[in-house]
């Protein structure tokens, strides 16, 4: 009886090999564990993916033309969003300025006028009172007038760029003022109405609470404001001159990267080709360098002006102004002296102190003389004029005959104060004719008003010539950009073509 051994293999004739499904298997041969057959090819194709990464020329060829459109695209967009924040500080500027600052310096100016004319009303008979009547009905008007731009220009414009505690306080101030204002023309009226019915206390009492009004509402009301706007316009302006400074910065940056990137895929393609130049490229690489310096230095002009409105040229103008002010509050206390005799040692003292604050120095009158005859240099400061002149020889010869203008103001003031006839210390301060205080008066602010002219229309051109240098880079920058592209393209699809 045969028994079964299942424990050893079936034995192989001699000299003969065994079967091939009794070979050992290799390692590569054994199944893994989830009974999946090793294929041979594996090693294989994993060469070929690898193969298949490696970077050819074809490849550095696209991601060079592709990394060249995104800088481009790139460039452009900061280009433009520069020129936006350009465009807005210029805007800023001129809107503040135009509608709000200097309005609000001109309601400081007239209201001082309006007393002026209200004292020489007070002084004057009645048949005597048709020049100041109408210089004060003008300067109300004016008044009147500027309010309403005062607060359209707080609902509209680069109010909705302010903030709303800032923009509280500017309508806070102007309605302040528009309530005051009229307070004070009802009083003024009634001064008015009582001295022509015969009662000159009552209408001196009346006056003197107008005045008293002006002085400690309405005056330092409108200062307030103008402090204000000028916080304001600081506030808008300075960030965006900001962004506009690194806006160019970015600018040149991303330019010189990208001529950089050109140059690198041009001598890339003299190794690799064996071609010195590409004139794709190369006409890429000029339009870049070209557009480059045109838009950074069109951007630091622009800077410059604008940074010479701002800082220069408006400076002045609001020193001006505040000059023409102090001049008015002057007149009118020179005047007040002979309207209300009780208070002459009080008007006097304003009087000299607002002179010394005009003249800003502490000079005499022989060295006025001396500058308003150019043997003298012209001191800064002096009368609020600038220390820099916007036109040397335009603006100089306006100085000096600021000067003069107010040393003879000044010498008829000086002979006003020393009569001792009070008709005829009035007939000298309320007259208009030449020789008269009210003549010399009108002359010097004649005078001071064309250096205002001077230094507005030194400031209008430098807006002017600050948006001019910027007008034409917007397409300039996006066709520049799209050209490059292009050129870069051009330069480049023969050279792929060239691969299969």
């Amino acid at each position: 009886m045969s028994t079964l051994n299942l424990g050893t293999a079936a034995e192989v004739p001699k000299g003969q090999a065994p079967p091939r499904s009794m070979e050992p298997k290799s390692i590569e041969q054994v199944p893994d564990a989830m009974g999946a057959q090793p294929s041979a090819e594996a090693p294989l194709s994993l060469n070929r993916s690898l193969r298949s990464i490696t970077m050819t020329t074809p490849r550095w060829l696209r991601l060079g033309g592709v990394s060249i459109g995104a800088i481009a695209l790139l460039l452009a967009a900061m280009g433009l969003s520069t020129l936006r924040n350009q465009h807005r500080a210029i805007q800023v500027l001129s809107q503040e300025v135009a509608t709000s600052i200097l309005t609000t310096q001109r309601i400081e100016e007239s209201l001082a006028a309006l007393d002026t004319n209200l004292v020489n009303l007070l002084l004057l008979p009645a048949d005597q009172q048709s020049e100041a009547q109408q210089s004060f009905e003008a300067h109300q008007q004016k008044i009147a007038h500027d309010l309403v731009r005062l607060a359209q220009s707080s609902e509209q414009g680069q109010g909705s760029a302010r903030p709303g505690q800032t923009r509280f306080q500017e309508r806070r101030a102007i309605a302040l003022l528009q309530s005051e204002f009229g307070r004070y023309l009802r009083e003024a009226e009634r001064a008015q109405t009582q001295r022509q019915a015969g009662r000159q206390p009552q209408a001196l009492l009346t006056y003197q609470q107008a005045h008293q009004r002006l002085e400690t509402r309405l005056l330092p009301a409108a200062t307030a404001l103008r402090i204000t706007k000028n916080q304001t316009l600081d506030a808008v302006y300075h960030p965006l001159e900001q962004q506009v400074t690194e806006g160019r910065l970015m600018l040149q940056l991303l330019g010189a990267a990208l001529l950089l990137y050109l140059v690198l895929l041009q001598a890339f393609l003299s190794v690799r080709t064996r071609r010195t130049f590409n004139l794709g490229l190369l006409l890429a690489s000029a339009t870049v360098l070209g557009l480059g310096l045109r838009v950074s230095q069109a951007l630091e002009q622009s800077e410059q002006q604008l940074s010479q409105a701002k800082r220069r040229t408006f400076s002045s103008l609001q020193t001006l102004r505040i000059s023409r002010n102090l001049a008015y509050r002057g007149h009118s206390s020179l005047n007040r002296q002979l309207l209300e005799p009780q208070n002459t040692a009080s008007a006097a003292a304003a009087f000299r102190n607002q002179m010394a604050q005009l003249i800003g120095l502490e000079i005499d009158e022989a060295q006025l003389d001396a500058i308003a005859q150019s043997t003298a240099p012209m001191p800064p400061g002096l009368l609020g004029l600038s220390s820099t002149p916007v036109n040397f020889d335009e603006e100089q010869e306006a100085m000096r005959s600021v000067v003069q203008a107010f040393l003879d103001y000044q010498n008829i003031a000086a002979t006003v104060q020393r009569q001792e006839i009070p008709s005829a210390a009035i007939a000298l301060a309320t007259g208009y004719r030449n020789g008269q205080l009210n003549a010399a008066f009108e002359a010097f602010k004649s005078q001071q008003q064309s250096v205002i002219d001077i230094h507005q229309a030194a400031f209008d051109q430098s807006l002017s010539q600050s948006q001019s240098d910027i007008d034409e880079l917007g397409w300039q920058i996006a066709v520049g950009m799209l050209l490059a592209i292009g050129l870069t393209s051009a330069g480049l699809y023969p050279r792929l073509r060239e691969y299969p």
